[in-house]
């Protein structure tokens, strides 16, 4: 994740132009637009910012859309509010999401969730034994969470994939031995999960921000190491991804282009890889011939593997390219290789982004 301090910096410029895909919704294009769901304007600078940049563009978290008006022109921004205090709901939200747990059937006691927007997380995660309620019959999913309530879910979701018991926790002051979360939080403490917010403070009782959730999420999947995907599990998802699109571009056959996106992408790198497709290819803009003179691979010993993240390097995606636009015909050569970022979606292993397409981002759609 490289490159995205150079996409922000000049986002509120270019909104005030408008983007191409102002005023676009995710179901008439079968897509999500880029600019709306994946940019958001607040976290530039931010403690958390490679993190939340990473679990957005893996669609495990979102933001809020609020739309904005400069100049008679109507957009879109995505705030992601990294320093708001997060919600029981929320919370269990970005959980059901990152782990993609299933409604069992099991019956859920909770009264107060009826007309509550994340009611449906919120069976899911009681019904796969991740949270309890604040007494029988109530969840209060608008309560602000606490770092203890959290590292508590944390443990109960993960406790089959991450080796909890092979941490090293630390002592603090503010961590009696008779907390209710006390083998929880010296669990996640351990794995380096969640950290001290100084050298003898834990702070189990502060309320927690969506910054810090998401960021304890995050750590949690790179902890996982149960089921691993085989290197030839991660060579059919990117290098087929490589050849293929680099086929499909090559005889301009779009439809085709689009099912491969729509097998080997997901999150941004299936946004931005969709909006090049209609409002570059297609309207004949630019065309692009491409010839692999490398030969592809991946680093599968060096990857850093987990159950559900993946993020490895492709190498030698060397290519002899010639592209021609209005101004004419120019041939070069081009280097693809770089940083994959793989999640596993619905038991498939898709690329939601890499080095090269944040690259192909910034020059197709004019951010520098």
């Amino acid at each position: 994740m490289t490159l995205k301090k150079k996409l922000t910096s000049s986002l509120l410029a270019l909104s005030i132009l408008a983007t191409p895909f102002a005023g676009q919704s995710a179901s008439a294009a079968g897509y999500k637009d880029p600019f709306t769901y994946y940019e958001p304007v607040d976290i530039e600078g931010h403690w958390a910012e490679n993190d939340l940049w990473d679990m957005l563009y893996a669609d495990i978290v979102k933001g809020t859309i609020e739309t904005v008006k400069d100049r008679g022109i109507e957009f879109d921004l995505l705030f992601l509010n990294p320093d708001d205090k997060i919600t029981r709901g929320e919370f269990v939200s970005f959980i059901v999401r990152a782990l993609e747990l299933k409604n069992t059937g099991k019956t859920v006691p909770f009264k107060d969730i009826s007309k509550h927007w994340g009611r449906t997380h919120i069976q899911i995660a009681y019904q796969n034994g991740v949270v309890s309620g604040t007494s029988a019959t109530t969840f209060e999913p608008n309560k602000k969470i606490t770092r203890a309530e959290m590292a508590s879910m944390i443990v109960r979701s993960f406790n089959k994939t991450v080796e909890f018991k092979n941490g090293t926790p630390r002592d603090y002051k503010d961590l009696p031995k008779n907390h209710w979360a006390y083998n929880h939080l010296r669990m996640v403490n351990g794995l380096g999960i969640m950290k001290g917010i100084s050298a003898d403070k834990l702070a189990p009782n502060n309320q927690a921000t969506r910054a810090e959730s998401i960021v304890m999420i995050l750590r949690s999947m790179k902890k996982e190491t149960a089921n691993l995907p085989t290197k030839a599990m991660l060579e059919t998802v990117i290098l087929d991804n490589e050849t293929k699109g680099t086929k499909y571009i090559n005889e301009q056959n779009y439809n085709a282009l689009k099912d491969l996106t729509n097998v080997r992408q997901m999150g941004f790198a299936h946004s931005s890889s969709n909006a090049f497709i209609e409002y570059i290819l297609e309207p004949v803009e630019v065309t692009y011939n491409g010839i692999i003179k490398g030969k592809l691979g991946i680093d599968y010993e060096n990857a850093k593997i987990n159950t559900r993240l993946v993020e490895i390097e492709l190498e030698n995606a060397i290519y002899d390219m010639t592209r021609t636009d209005d101004e004419g015909t120019r041939k070069y050569e081009k280097d693809g290789s770089g940083t994959v970022f793989l999640r596993l979606e619905n038991s498939r292993w898709k690329m939601y982004t890499s080095d090269e397409i944040e690259r192909n981002y910034q020059e197709w759609f004019g951010y520098k």
